[in-house]
Formats: C-alpha cells, sequence, structure tokens
C-alpha cells in the first residue's frame, strides 16, 4: 500500500514514542492499541499490515484542556524528534479525544498520532472491563525510549475483544455472512481452532479494496463507497485478529483465551445490540 507506514518507518516509530512519553508527562494512564500495537506483536515483519495512524486509548476520561495538553506535549516531543511544529498538525474531536498529524511523513500521504479517550457514558457502563484491560497492559521495546518510562501496550486478548466488536456487529446487521462460524469461534475463545491459513490473501484483499475506495472515489461518485468502506475495515479487523493468533502458535501470547467472550458478555454497548451464539 504505497504511502503507508510499518513500524519500520521514522513517522510510526517517533508517533509511538511521542504519544507514549507525552502520557508521563501529563500523569495519564494511556496505552498503545489498534493496528499499530498488532504490528508489534507479529513476528514477521512481511505480515506487517501497513497503517496510517498509531492509536492510543486512555484509562480515563480527559476533559477538554487535558486532552489539548496531551496533543501539544506529543507535538513538542516530535519536534524534538525530528518533525517540527510547522510539519504537524493538532485537532481536537469533540468528545473523544484529539490527533496529531504529521503533514510531510517521508511518503506520499500524512501520518496521524491518534489521542483517544472513551466516553463518559461508556466509562460508567464498562468501568470494570477497562480496569482490568490496563492491569493486563504490557510493556515492549522501542528503538530510542527513555529510561524510566513505561511503553505500554494493550493485551493480546483485548485488542481481539475490541476488533471482534466490529465483526460480531458486522454479523448482527446481515453485513458478514461468509465469515461468521470463523468469527464466533474467535468470539469463543477457541483460538486454536480458528483457520489462519488465508492470511496473505486477507492482505492482498485488503490492498485490492484499499485500491477500489480510491478508484470508487473518481470513477463513481461515491455510489459504492459505503460498502467498500466497510468491508475494508471488517477485513482489516479480522485480518489484525488471524495475524495475533498464527504470532501465538510460534510466540504464545494470550494469557487467557477465555477473556475475549467474557469481554464481549461483559460489554454493555454489545449486549444491547447482540443476541449471544449458545456457544460464545
Amino acid at each position: 500500500m504505497p504511502g503507508e507506514y510499518t513500524l519500520k518507518d521514522r513517522c510510526f516509530e517517533r508517533g509511538v514514542l511521542s504519544g507514549m512519553e507525552s502520557v508521563g508527562i501529563i500523569g495519564i494512564d494511556a496505552y498503545l492499541v489498534g493496528g499499530g500495537a498488532v504490528q508489534y506483536y507479529t513476528k514477521d515483519p512481511d505480515l506487517h499490515r501497513p497503517t496510517l495512524d498509531a492509536d492510543f486509548q486512555a484509562k480515563n476520561y480527559l476533559r477538554k484542556a487535558q486532552r489539548g495538553v496531551w496533543t501539544h506535549n506529543t507535538r513538542i516531543l516530535l519536534d524534538m524528534m525530528g518533525f517540527p511544529l510547522e510539519k504537524t498538525e493538532e485537532t481536537h474531536k469533540k468528545h473523544t479525544g484529539a490527533e496529531v498529524k504529521i503533514v510531510d511523513a517521508g511518503g506520499t500521504e500524512p501520518f496521524f498520532v491518534h489521542l483517544d479517550v472513551f466516553s463518559q457514558k461508556y466509562i460508567a457502563e464498562n468501568n470494570r472491563l477497562i480496569e482490568a484491560a490496563f492491569e493486563r497492559a504490557q510493556t515492549f521495546a522501542l528503538p530510542g525510549q527513555k529510561a524510566g518510562v513505561a511503553y505500554r501496550i494493550q493485551a493480546p486478548e483485548d485488542l481481539v475483544y475490541h476488533k471482534s466488536r466490529r465483526l460480531l456487529r458486522g454479523i448482527e446487521n446481515k453485513r458478514i455472512i461468509s465469515e461468521k462460524e470463523r468469527i464466533l469461534c474467535i468470539a469463543s475463545g477457541l483460538l486454536d481452532d480458528v483457520d489462519t491459513s488465508d492470511i496473505q490473501t486477507i492482505l492482498a484483499t485488503l490492498v485490492d479494496l484499499r485500491g477500489r475506495n480510491l478508484e470508487e472515489t473518481t470513477r463513481s461518485g461515491f455510489e459504492n463507497m459505503r460498502t467498500l468502506y466497510d468491508d475494508y475495515r471488517d477485513q482489516k479487523a479480522l485480518y489484525d485478529i488471524l495475524l495475533l493468533i498464527e504470532t501465538h502458535r510460534d510466540h504464545p501470547l494470550f494469557t487467557d483465551p477465555k477473556i475475549i467472550p467474557q469481554n464481549i458478555k461483559a460489554d454493555k454497548s454489545l449486549e444491547r445490540k447482540l443476541h449471544y451464539h449458545p456457544f460464545i
């Protein structure tokens, strides 16, 4: 995927360093999540799924001023790491955090450091899930890291749970049909039974879907964009999950796969929308 980045790229590496180090400066609890986190768990660099962002999740709700400090400090640290302030921009979302955009990231597209915050409603409904996930957080090593800073990453069980949420909703609204059994197997924590032999095929599909998204924008005026975009996001989530499972077979990652279905059942936002399959 031309213009997209992996952890080998300077913008990715320093985006993660700056986001993590700014957490310590302002004294909040946060860790690396999402596709970027999956890359750090993946031993085979040929299987890294290129991305345009690194995602951080804060444990507690942050007010607008606190989000602003987190964002500004991330920019300052990026400046110190070789990405001048004039090459970065910051955007503040109304309720869910902020982001720093590295305008000139070294490729054909910018790179984003997302600094995300749970809504107060989500925290109120899922506080036990959040607390347990942060207890399971792991530390990881980074080139150029500072002594005394805890570089933290979401545990594999929790990455799978969060990525499964989208896929389970896709099953519920009939958007996902062909992958239903495999997704339900993952959601049940039966990881040893999950077939991962088509990882390379799914990665090729992601490349194709991204190209088609761009083509559809110009060719048919967004006519099929929603369907293509949903399919692309679904395939990304499935790919990341399968990659964690495949990596686990050679380099054990999961402390307890039962955490995955336990989280799904305990998630109040899923509970309202899903009728659980009997074996989850």
